[in-house]
């Protein structure tokens, strides 16, 4: 009897140590199985997810050149450890540079598994061979045009590491279980399993709430029954910790749930789940909140009732192609009050509830589409006028080499493309002027721009051109734009006009000093022929001294003006606003007067600003001048010639210049031209209509003051006069 308990006894340890070994290996090589090809397919999915939303992600970066803002995004995406590398071909920066090769970029991970900038070279290759799982997608813009190339290579790395670790412990697992089943086995059979099946009946109805037997059964002597027993004890032991674990797995359930939508709250988006029938089965905060409804009206929602612009066919064909992947889509959102939005949605396939769901996010993207827009009309414009402007376009980079032009730069500079990109603007610019264009360019460095920079090139052949341009800092703060224009025949004409008008001043001023002159040989001659009758007295000597001094200093003073103006001193210094006026008036003088002009002149208030006299002067004869032709031409009663000129202090550092005239004032239609170069409304052989557009040069630019004009109507002596008035704002700096 002993011997057959024995023998059940190696029957059953050997049995059960056998089957339990079978499972758990069955058990361990099924689980690495399942994870294995559940880590892979999540390495493949996360790849496929990342690919398809990089590609989407920097498109619009690419085409705004903005490399340092992609590549923050290939970055963070690196921060998943499965992605060994993410290269982009980026197509349009190998347009804007030049390069025939392509213009690569990416980040890899080297032996140590850091984050580095990708490289092209013979140890990458290998090293993308080695790769388990690599993908590339062609990146297009919103016209569909290809505009770059993505790749993401992904490595089996942390997997195998996961894996091993499995291994491991499904090992140790196995043992201790095995152990601890073999020791209770051990126990088992070493008593008395053999008990009163009434006993054994009655303590399984002695049952708690959960129909689980409230105590253990006893023991007995019998090795079968007390097999028994402890078989159904370990069997309720198990129960109760199935019960209990199934318990605290609830709670987990329960605290898991309460973070998803947590989660699902704490988005900026749009996250809702719904049923094959657009049912709402969970939404986030912010649907309600974007959509205007409240949360009783949220029960009874679908989402055709806020997204009216699927049709039911487009959601039948969508539902079909939902899976695993996510499938992108825009649509049109409405809200509750009507209005609506340009919304992204992201939709994909899950099991919610035990049934087949849809997950998605939806994102108002109104504003991005609207910057797109903008973006693509900007650049549109800039492309327009940088290839049709008749004015010279470029870009520089900081050392002012030439990186690109536009064709109406390369006519007026009159090298060809490939020799012009050897160059820089500091090489065309003649050598007085590169000293000013360095302090310049340092200016532009700061300020961000500087306007009408007036200075000369000197190109092939010595041949010299005066260019006029507007340099600009790009946002990139790596390149300059400027705008440059050809001022030569400006320059010429300019200087033309202006010895022109020295010419006529000339004139003026020999016609008027015959009066002085007269005086003088008057005075001279009648003291003559008082000493020759001998009825000379001694104050006549004196009368005639005084004349002849007086008349003498007025000629002397008029030389000087006019030699201070003609010889050019072109410095800038503290000048007087009233000094400079009164010497001009001195050099019209004899023009006015021929033109019988009558003066009202108050200039008592007076400002100090820095610059250049001569420049200030010729300003200032330009617009007195314009006041002059018009009231020779338009004015044939002589005592209604009138021209006002007065100064008026505006504050303690600022100076207001008024210069009218009753010469009928300036046609509405025209006013706001008469500033523009070779604009007049004289005949051809009066003006070149430069005059009034240097005036305006010199005091806007070199001045930094304003001018404006307008047409007024005044009264003098009772009598009404209509004219031009100009308006000159001085500022002290």
């Amino acid at each position: 009897m002993i011997n057959k308990k024995n023998s059940l006894y190696k029957i059953l340890s050997i049995m059960i140590v056998l089957v339990i070994v079978v499972i758990m290996f069955i058990y361990s090589v099924y689980n690495y199985t399942v994870t294995k090809s559940s880590l892979i397919k999540e390495l493949k999915y996360n790849s496929d997810t990342a690919i398809l939303q990089l590609k989407n992600v920097v498109a619009p970066f690419i085409e705004s050149y903005s490399i340092t803002e992609y590549e923050k995004i290939i970055n963070s995406y690196m921060g998943y450890k499965d992605i060994f590398a993410i290269i982009i071909e980026d197509y349009k920066m190998s347009e804007i540079t030049g390069n025939k090769a392509l213009f690569i970029t990416g980040k890899i991970r080297n032996k140590d598994w850091e984050v580095i900038n990708y490289k092209p070279s013979e140890e990458n290759k290998k090293a993308f061979k080695r790769v388990f799982y690599s993908k590339s997608q062609d990146i297009v813009n919103s016209k569909g045009i290809k505009i770059g190339k993505i790749y993401i290579y992904s490595s089996t790395h942390f997997v195998n590491l996961k894996l091993e670790k499995i291994v491991v412990h499904s090992i140790v697992i196995t043992l201790l279980i095995s152990l601890l089943l073999i020791l209770a086995l051990y126990y088992i059979l070493r008593t008395f399993v053999l008990k009163p099946i009434s006993d054994i009946i009655g303590s399984i109805k002695n049952k708690d709430k959960n129909a689980i037997p409230i105590k253990d059964l006893v023991e007995f002597n019998s090795l079968e029954v007390s097999l028994l027993s402890n078989s159904i004890n370990i069997m309720l032991k198990e129960i109760r910790t199935s019960r209990k674990n199934l318990e605290e797995l609830n709670i987990k359930l329960q605290n898991t749930s309460n973070k998803y939508q947590k989660l699902m709250n704490l988005s900026s988006d749009m996250i809702f789940i719904t049923d094959f029938d657009e049912n709402l089965l969970e939404y986030s905060e912010q649907v309600p909140l974007k959509l205007g409804y409240s949360k009783e009206e949220m029960k009874t929602l679908k989402t055709t009732d806020w997204d009216k612009k699927l049709t039911a066919y487009e959601n039948k064909i969508l539902k079909k192609k939902l899976s695993n992947n996510p499938v992108t889509f825009e649509t049109i959102h409405t809200r509750k009050d009507g209005t609506t939005y340009i919304a992204e949605v992201s939709a994909v396939k899950i099991t919610f509830d035990n049934k087949d769901a849809i997950y998605a996010s939806a994102r108002d993207i109104t504003q991005r589409k609207e910057s797109e827009k903008l973006i693509k009309e900007q650049k549109e414009e800039f492309e327009t006028i940088f290839n049709y402007s008749k004015d010279g376009i470029a870009i520089l980079d900081l050392e002012t080499k030439f990186l690109k032009f536009n064709e109406a730069y390369l006519n007026m500079t009159g090298f060809s493309k490939e020799e012009l990109l050897k160059k820089s603007s500091l090489d065309l610019t003649a050598a007085e002027d590169k000293e000013r264009t360095l302090a310049v360019i340092k200016e532009v460095l700061k300020e961000g721009s500087v306007r009408n920079f007036e200075k000369a090139y000197l190109l092939e052949s010595n041949k010299r051109i005066y260019v006029n341009m507007s340099i600009s800092l790009l946002p990139d703060k790596k390149r300059f734009l400027i705008v440059a224009k050809d001022t030569s025949s400006l320059k010429l004409m300019q200087e033309q006009a202006r010895l022109a008008s020295m010419g006529e001043m000339v004139g003026n001023i020999a016609h008027q000093w015959r009066q002085p002159l007269s005086v003088i040989t008057t005075s001279v001659s009648g003291l003559k022929l008082k000493s020759e009758l001998d009825c000379l007295e001694k104050n006549d000597i004196s009368e005639c001294a005084d004349s002849v001094v007086t008349q003498a200093n007025y000629l002397s003073k008029t030389i000087d003006n006019f030699r201070d103006f003609i010889k050019g001193d072109k410095s800038y210094r503290r000048i007087s606003i009233k000094e400079t006026l009164e010497n001009t008036l001195i050099l019209l003088e004899a023009s006015l007067n021929n033109n019988y002009i009558k003066r009202v002149i108050r200039i008592n208030d007076d400002l100090e600003i820095n610059g250049n006299k001569n420049e200030l002067t010729e300003g200032f004869i330009n617009i007195i001048n314009n006041s002059k032709d018009v009231l020779k031409q338009n004015v044939k009663d002589e005592d209604d010639r009138l021209l006002f000129i007065e100064t008026k202090k505006l504050d303690e550092n600022s100076l207001e210049l008024k210069i009218l005239d009753s010469g009928g004032g300036i046609d509405d239609s025209i006013i706001d031209r008469i500033f523009e170069p070779y604009f007049s409304t004289k005949h051809q052989s009066q003006g070149t209509g430069l005059g009034l557009s240097m005036a305006d040069k010199i005091i806007r630019n070199r001045h930094k003051a304003s001018i404006s004009v307008h047409n007024e109507i005044f009264k003098y002596k009772n009598k009404e006069y209509k004219g031009a008035c100009f308006i000159i704002i001085f500022k002290s700096s």
